[in-house]
């Protein structure tokens, strides 16, 4: 038997309607962010800006992410997963410039040169670092 959340039945519907829209807002954008960090991981993808309708992948090589393949194959990816129609939604890639101040971004690059560059991982030098 279900038994409907206390919580919500003292809400009036318009303060449920605002809650629920910001839960599931916030679920489209870790869900969304989720997504493109562990495709664009090589690219150097540090973050997702969303307006209502541009999406903005911010990246280290936005080169990589732009394109006429790469940018359809994400766009189409967003639309089937999300069920946005068709010719509704915008998708850009900018450059994130100040990656040396970001922990999160030195931390990924460098756990995916060490993962890609045997040489380092072995202890040798290299000059690619």
């Amino acid at each position: 038997m279900f038994l409907p959340d206390l919580y919500s039945l003292c809400l009036p519907p318009f303060i449920q309607f605002l809650s629920s829209k910001g839960i599931s807002d916030g679920v489209f954008f870790a869900e969304l962010k989720e997504v493109l960090t562990i495709e664009l991981a090589e690219d150097g993808c540090s973050g997702v800006e969303i307006g209502v309708t541009p999406i903005i992948i911010w990246a280290t090589h936005p080169h990589n992410i732009l394109g006429k393949k790469g940018t359809r194959e994400f766009m189409s990816v967003v639309q089937k997963r999300f069920k946005i129609p068709k010719n509704s939604m915008e998708l850009y890639a900018k450059n994130f410039t100040n990656r040396g101040l970001c922990t999160i971004d030195q931390a990924k690059s460098l756990r995916y040169k060490l993962s890609w560059c045997p040489e380092i991982y072995k202890g040798k030098r290299s000059e690619g670092l």
